[in-house]
């Protein structure tokens, strides 16, 4: 991926005043989500806080142990398989 795409992409997402990806602009932004969101954390205080930021019914939001920063990378055939799962039971 050419590093503007990734500026551009990600930049916003953590910096500046309307920024989306921290704190409680990042629960605000969450809770206005209408879609199915399937989110992966590692710690299992941050999943219990998050679920109840994503309204829609079959959203997950699951805690997952053992993992870096990236559970994908750390687990990815498990991760692939769960994901699978969730998506096939829509």
């Amino acid at each position: 991926m050419p590093p503007h795409v990734v500026r551009e992409s990600f930049g916003p997402l953590f910096f500046g005043s309307d920024q989306v990806g921290l704190g409680e602009a990042s629960e605000k932004f969450c809770r206005r989500l209408t879609i199915r969101f399937y989110h992966l954390c590692l710690d299992v205080d941050q999943a219990d806080r998050m679920r109840a930021w994503f309204m829609h019914p079959k959203s997950k939001v699951e805690a997952w142990a053992d993992a870096g920063h990236w559970i994908m990378l750390d687990h990815k055939d498990d991760v692939n398989n769960v994901i699978t799962a969730w998506i096939d039971a829509l």
